[in-house]
């Protein structure tokens, strides 16, 4: 190292002594008539999961906050940047994010935090944060929401008289949110909005700054896990109205399996959401398909109950038929020789042909309930489906367009 090298380097110790010789970290440097301007720019680095069931969402970030403390202006040309606990030497913001569950400076070797203070007394803070935020989702068009996460900051002790936030440099506000991976399993990012607002807590009021996230949500691994199976379920219940209905134990097999698989779908969908108060668009479609589903194990139990009727109202035809001809038969009184006398043999052959016709009757081809509910199920359920997906692709928030940057 030459003379000059360590020459600059002693001058600069001693200026940046000098500067902080009077100093207090405790005090914010604002006036009675001038708050404090701290601007702030967001770098995303990558977003994390987005968890429904506990309606919050991952960031990634660096934090860059600017601020003008005169004190530390100093004209020589200096520019001083430290980091780690040096960094308590200086005053920072009392910034937090308010809606933020979990906070995390990220610490490898030392804090991933950095002050620059140029020569006109600016102080460019940057640190490296990890966030889970809370994010109030709205699911009733789940699978095909759009939800608006919002990033909420503001300072944690300072009012608006003494302390403004703003978006970007000193000079303009402007989308000074970079994202360098928007990648996510289950989102598309679509950008973000950046608005000012003002809180009041008794008769203070702070500075807020919003950060509101639009994501929407991919819709191909609902379609694929869901949707398409649940229509194959359906579908299979149907083909048990081919099934004869003497077939008893594989009907009732099929029916019961087609059910338990539509329950287990709700139950599986269901898990991974909070539990809201309000029916969601998939849960719509679930309890549509098991109600078609469990509609075909009702209409085998109304073909089982017909079939059973016909069959006891043709046993006590026949009963009381067979009955009246063994009385006509078998008396030999004189009596009811003379009856049968007066009988015509036209009677004996109607009772013959009214039992052929019946047994006729008790066993058909195809059964009426059947044939019917083969053609109405199915259609319905189509017209449904067609229905369902129309009004998803109306009112689906994703058609929505929004002023991001």
């Amino acid at each position: 190292m030459n003379d000059t090298s360590k020459q600059w380097i002693i001058n600069s110790s001693t200026i940046f002594q000098n500067l902080m010789k009077d100093y207090d970290p405790s005090i914010a440097p604002f006036t009675p008539d001038k708050p404090v301007q701290v601007a702030l720019t967001l770098e995303i680095l990558a977003f994390g999961e987005v968890k429904e069931a506990k309606m919050e969402y991952g960031l990634d970030l660096y934090f860059l906050q600017a601020w003008t403390d005169i004190r530390l202006a100093q004209g020589q040309g200096r520019n001083f940047e430290f980091s780690g606990n040096d960094i308590k030497k200086i005053w920072t913001p009392d910034t937090y994010f308010m809606n933020a569950k979990k906070t995390e400076i990220k610490n490898v070797m030392k804090d991933n935090q950095m002050v620059f203070i140029m020569p006109n007394g600016l102080v460019v803070q940057m640190s490296r944060i990890t966030l889970d935020v809370a994010c109030h989702m709205e699911l009733q068009m789940y699978p095909f929401d759009r939800q608006k996460c919002e990033l909420i900051i503001e300072s944690f002790s300072l009012t608006e008289s003494k302390l403004n936030y703003s978006w970007g440099n000193l000079a303009t506000e402007k989308c000074v949110v970079d994202v360098y991976d928007d990648a996510m399993a289950q989102y598309e990012y679509k950008g973000v909005k950046l608005s000012y607002k003002h809180k009041k807590i008794s008769s203070a009021a702070f500075s807020n700054l919003y950060a509101t996230f639009v994501f929407d949500r991919r819709t191909s691994y609902t379609v694929l896990q869901v949707y398409v199976p649940s229509y194959m379920i359906v579908l299979l219940s149907f083909m048990a109205l081919w099934i004869p209905k003497d077939a008893v134990p594989a009907r009732v097999a099929l029916g019961i399996t087609t059910v338990l698989t539509i329950v287990y779908f709700l139950g599986t969908v269901n898990s991974s959401m909070p539990r809201v108060s309000y029916m969601k668009a998939i849960d719509c479609h679930l309890f549509v398909s098991f109600g078609f589903v469990f509609a075909t194990m009702l209409e085998y139990i109304i073909v089982l109950n017909i079939s059973d009727r016909k069959k006891r109202t043709m046993s006590a035809d026949e009963n009381f038929e067979l009955g009246l001809l063994n009385n006509l038969t078998s008396d030999d009184s004189p009596q009811n020789k003379r009856y049968q006398a007066g009988v015509p043999n036209a009677c004996f052959r109607l009772f013959s042909c009214k039992n052929k016709r019946k047994k006729g009757m008790y066993t058909p081809s195809v059964n009426a309930v059947d044939r019917y509910a083969r053609v109405l199920m199915p259609s319905v359920y189509g017209i449904f489906v067609l229905v369902y997906w129309v009004i998803c692709a109306l009112l689906s928030p994703q058609k929505e367009s929004l002023d991001l940057c």
